[in-house]
Order: structure tokens, then sequence, then C-alpha cells
């Protein structure tokens, strides 16, 4: 008897436990439909996987690839490809960003590329293959119909080719397809036909920082003033003095991220939501793109202009590293 009941109390406990679990995770949460606010957190849990980067690997000092899913869903999950800043090769130091991200039921690809002796074009083709590798290693886990660009520094430089490798060369984003720059370097390996010819489906926001004395403004103007596409499908971003200092390094991972969350997070939902036709595409189109709704230290503009002398700046336009300088904003 008393082994009977031993064994009925562990059964019990056991799928009682079970249970519980299954109604506290999102099995029935449905990404396309589900309702957030934007900034919110969303249900899933992230958990990351890493693989060598043939172009880069561990025994030369490379940086493993991460890709961030949400643990409990089922379908393939739209895809962000995230090119870091200069030397952040370590995910955590945009941590909150991509937990954040991948709570709303998105995978994020992070393939790190090296700083020292190697050129520009050399790290290009680095984290573009961390990005090619992820995609054919994970195919059946990854929705490629809806992606989206992301990069901050001289990574934010880089998404445009990113973005035409995978949305021109490659056919992603059929269903999808997105841009979000964040004070971006000096864009390589985009020419100015790829800029007049580039997918003019895609949509895209450009974020810059009025505090930020690392890269000039002017790069971001050029990309946004030139890229095909249309005004009805971009927004340029500058975020402000305010509460919080929206210098450079705004999009990392800090103890009180509510200039991120606010500034970066919200935005970057509601472009997720529009490009994706999630939830409520067109608040999402509203917000993200037309600049209606309650936004946080941001001016929001079609038309940018430029907001100080070059000398403010550690990267200027004007400069011999910059590929498109003749090409003034």
């Amino acid at each position: 008897m008393n082994k009977f009941f031993i064994c009925f109390i562990c059964i019990y406990f056991t799928f009682g436990a079970l249970f519980a679990h299954a109604l506290n995770t999102p099995q029935n949460f449905n990404f396309e439909t589900a309702k957030m606010e934007y900034g919110e957190t969303g249900p899933y849990t992230m958990v990351t996987e890493d693989f060598e980067n043939s172009k880069w690997r561990v025994s030369d000092g490379g940086e493993l690839v991460t890709v961030h899913f949400p643990a409990e869903r089922a379908t393939p999950s739209p895809v962000l490809f995230f090119s870091h800043g200069f030397g952040g090769t370590n995910w955590r130091g945009y941590k909150s960003l991509l937990t954040h991200l991948v709570s709303r039921g998105v995978v994020i690809v992070y393939s790190p590329y090296p700083v020292e002796a190697v050129s520009t074009p050399e790290r290009y083709h680095i984290l573009w293959n961390g990005f090619q590798e992820a995609v054919e290693r994970y195919a059946i886990r990854f929705n490629l119909q809806k992606v989206g660009f992301l990069g901050h520094s001289f990574g934010a430089g880089a998404t445009p080719a990113m973005a035409w490798k995978g949305l021109v060369e490659k056919g992603w984003g059929a269903e999808g397809a997105f841009l979000f720059m964040m004070a971006p370097w000096y864009s390589y390996e985009i020419s100015d036909i790829q800029l007049e010819t580039f997918p003019n489906d895609a949509n895209i926001i450009m974020q810059v920082y009025n505090e930020d004395e690392t890269n000039d403004h002017r790069m971001a103007i050029d990309i946004f003033n030139n890229i095909a596409i249309p005004d009805s499908g971009k927004a340029y971003y500058n975020v402000v003095e305010g509460s919080f200092e929206a210098g450079h390094a705004v999009p990392s991972n800090r103890e009180v991220d509510d200039l991120d969350r606010l500034a970066v997070q919200k935005p970057l939902d509601a472009l997720i939501d529009y490009s994706f036709k999630v939830a409520q595409p067109a608040e999402g189109y509203d917000y993200a793109l037309n600049g209606q709704g309650e936004h946080f230290q941001h001016t929001v503009t079609k038309s940018p202009g430029v907001v100080a002398d070059e000398s403010k700046y550690m990267w200027p336009w004007s400069s011999l590293v910059n590929p498109r300088f003749i090409r003034r904003p």
C-alpha cells in the first residue's frame, strides 16, 4: 500500500507539473495574429545554438555564429540577420535587444566578423558567410519568406550590402522584408545602380542618435535618400537629447534600458508588425513609417537634413575611407 501510494503521488505531481507547464507555454500563441503592445516582451523564451563559421574558424581566432530561437515555437520563424558594431563579436553586448525580439517569435542570426588584420570587404565576406551557413544549417526552422536585416554602426553600414545579397541574389523576403539601420558607418559593396534598383517593396527605418560623436549622420542620410524604397516604405529617426543620453551606443545591453526599449524596440516591433503582417499591420505602418503615435525622444521624417558639422564626428563623411564620399548628401 505504501509503495502504491508513493507511486501515485509521484505520478500525480509529475503530470501536474507537465500540465502547469503546458498552461504557461505559448503553444497556442499565434505569432501571425497575436496582438502585443510595441515594446512589450512577448511569450517566447530564447534558446541559442552556435556553430563555427567556415571562413573564420575558432582555431584562427574566430568567433562562433549564434542563432537565437523562440524555444516554444513549432513552426518556421521569420528571420532577422543582425550585423553588429565594430568589435561587438559577443552577442551579449546586444542581449536585451535580441532577447526582446526573440520573445516576440522571430529567429536572429548573429554573425561575428574580425576586427584586426583583415580588410572591410573581407569582413563583409565573413559576415555574409555566417548568415548563409546558418540558412543552410537551419533551413527547415527558418521562414525565409519573411526576413529583416538589422545593423549597428559598422554593421549598419554593411546592412544594404547584406540585404541586397539576401533579397536580390537569394530571393528571400517574398512575403515581407525590411532594413533597420542604427548609426551607420560607411557603406561598402553597394553601388549606385544597386541602390537605384533596390527592391521597392522592402521597408526601412534609418535611426541616428543626436549625441553620437562617432559616425557622421551624412552616411545615414545618403543611403536613406538614394535607396529605391519609396517614401511610403521608409522613415528616418533621430533620437534626440532627453531623459536618456542619445549616444552612439544606444542599442546596447545596459542595466537601465528604457531608452533602448522606447526608442529602438518600439519602432522595430511596429516595423516587424507591418512588414510581416503580424497582428495589426495598419497600426504598425502608422507608428513605424508614418511617425504617428507617441514616440520617445524621436523626431521622425522622410526628408532628413544635416544637424552638425563634420568636425563633430570621429568618422566624418568627407574621408577617403568612405567609398561614397563624392556623393555628398
